[in-house]
């Protein structure tokens, strides 16, 4: 992931947990679009980067205008690849 993209995809929330790392950046941005991904399944909802908070140290995320929760399983290596799925929802 470009450097000069971060702003777009990160909040400054998660550029600074994700400490300007490069590889935490891409991870960040793989898990906003898993997350696109599993809410369009559910619902139509055109997400922006900044609608999905992603908490990468506890493997969650969430939609912020659907208010939906996310759980990830994330693996980098040898690929970054992100699985996302709603919590059920009680």
């Amino acid at each position: 992931l470009p450097q000069d993209l971060w702003h777009l995809v990160a909040s400054e929330e998660e550029r600074a947990a994700a400490r300007e790392d490069g590889l935490a950046l891409r991870t960040l941005f793989v898990a906003k679009e898993a997350v696109y991904k599993a809410q369009q399944a559910l619902a139509p909802l055109f997400l922006e980067f900044s609608d999905v908070a992603v908490d990468l140290a506890r493997g969650v995320a969430r939609a912020r205008p659907s208010g939906r929760e996310f759980r990830l399983a994330v693996s980098t290596l040898p690929r970054v690849v992100v699985v996302a799925w709603a919590v059920r929802e009680r």
